[in-house]
Parts: structure tokens; C-alpha cells; sequence
């Protein structure tokens, strides 16, 4: 079982395109048709592990929509203050298919940064192990964000992970 660890909605902007709506108000109390938050199986993880989740999307649309990818639909960044993981997609077109309803996207979340250079650093991408591994992140408190390539969805709120010590 996974816990729940964040759920907000979040209106989506441009549904005025997307689904014919006037959006909303933005007031309080407003529900969005469409929404997405992330499930993980833990709240902590060690410095260079992995953990699994889920990014569970609920589209009370009506109807299903379709989104653009490859691979996979979602990738979760852990970041924090210094911290800025750039991710890669792969270079692919793939439609995926959003059901109305619920549905979920496993995903997997990386306790090291998600991309390296050999040499010097450069910029926010990090130089990589002697080894040419991904080097592992600081044990300190970060957010788990969900990204997903098209722009298509909503963001999901951010989750807090630890990640510890080895």
C-alpha cells in the first residue's frame, strides 16, 4: 500500500482551450476537473537509493485526453535549496491516454542527481563519480516534483523527502 502523502487540486490554466470551460473563478471552495499528486512508498530514503510512487492523476473532464511523451509520462526531480536536478526525456512520440476518472503512472525516485558531466561542472549538472555514475545527493530534507513533458496536466504540489545518510 502506498501512503498519500500530498493532495492539493490545482486549476488548470488554458482550460478554456483544452475543455471548452471558462476556467473557473479561482475563488475558493472552486474544484478543478483536473488534478494530479504524487504517492510514494516512504517519506525518507538514503543518500544514492531509489524509491518507488506513483503520480496519480484524477480527470473528472468527462472525457479522456491525450498527452504527449515517451517512455513514460511522468519523472520525479528531488530538489532543494543548491539543488536543481535537470531531467531527460527520451526523443521519442508517443500519445498517451489520460482516461476520464482515475488513473496512476508508476514512477521511480532517484536519491542522486539525475544527470553528470565528465570534468568540471557546468552550471547546475554536476561532474559525475569517478566512476561516471550519478553522484549522490546530500542527506537534507528536498521536494519531490512530478514533471511531465508535454505541459499538458496540471502540476502536482510537491512532497517533502528526506534523504539520509547511507
Amino acid at each position: 500500500n502506498l501512503t498519500i502523502i500530498g493532495l492539493v487540486s490545482v486549476l488548470v490554466v488554458g482550460s478554456l482551450l483544452l475543455w471548452g470551460g471558462d476556467g473557473g473563478s479561482g475563488e475558493e471552495g472552486t474544484t478543478s476537473p483536473l488534478s494530479v499528486h504524487i504517492e510514494m512508498e516512504a517519506d525518507t530514503i538514503a543518500s544514492g537509493e531509489a524509491l518507488e510512487g506513483r503520480v496519480v492523476v484524477l480527470n473528472n473532464t468527462g472525457r479522456a485526453i491525450e498527452v504527449v511523451g515517451c517512455g513514460s509520462l511522468f519523472q520525479i526531480a528531488l530538489e532543494s535549496d543548491g539543488v536543481t536536478q535537470q531531467v531527460n526525456w527520451n526523443d521519442c512520440l508517443e500519445t498517451f491516454v489520460v482516461p476520464s476518472g482515475q488513473s496512476s503512472y508508476p514512477v521511480t525516485v532517484y536519491a542522486h542527481h539525475l544527470g553528470c558531466v565528465r570534468g568540471p561542472a557546468s552550471g547546475a549538472i554536476v561532474s559525475c563519480d569517478d566512476d561516471g555514475g550519478m553522484p549522490s545527493l546530500p542527506p537534507r530534507n528536498y521536494e519531490a516534483v512530478a514533471l511531465e513533458r508535454s505541459g499538458v496536466l496540471p502540476h502536482a504540489p510537491p512532497v517533502h523527502v528526506a534523504v539520509s545518510d547511507r
